[in-house]
């Protein structure tokens, strides 16, 4: 993505990393957290922000990145579909607790 459009760099994350320095940062210091469209969509935005500003001086880990299930068996699928969950989840409740 970021060989595409560069420019979308500071926004552009593996899922992994952005787990990773999701746990770093202060989600109270987010705009605040409703059921609204335009709540959401800033605090989403700030979110990224932070994470952005939480990976300067960091490098990624070879454990940031999932593995591609592409090709592969059934449980390799379902152990994927596990670690996309189990980090997806903790995000989807920072933005929309």
């Amino acid at each position: 993505m970021v060989a595409l459009r560069p420019d979308a760099a500071s926004r552009t994350f593996v899922l992994g990393e952005f787990a990773r320095l999701l746990g770093s940062m202060d989600a109270a210091a987010l705009p605040p957290a409703e059921a609204t469209p335009e709540a959401v969509y800033a605090r989403g935005v700030a979110l990224v922000a932070a994470a952005d500003a939480a990976r300067h001086g960091t490098s990624p880990l070879t454990t940031d990145d999932l593995d591609d299930p592409w090709g592969r068996g059934d449980q390799c699928f379902s152990r994927v579909a596990d670690e996309i969950e189990e980090t997806v989840h903790p995000l989807a409740t920072t933005i929309l607790p």
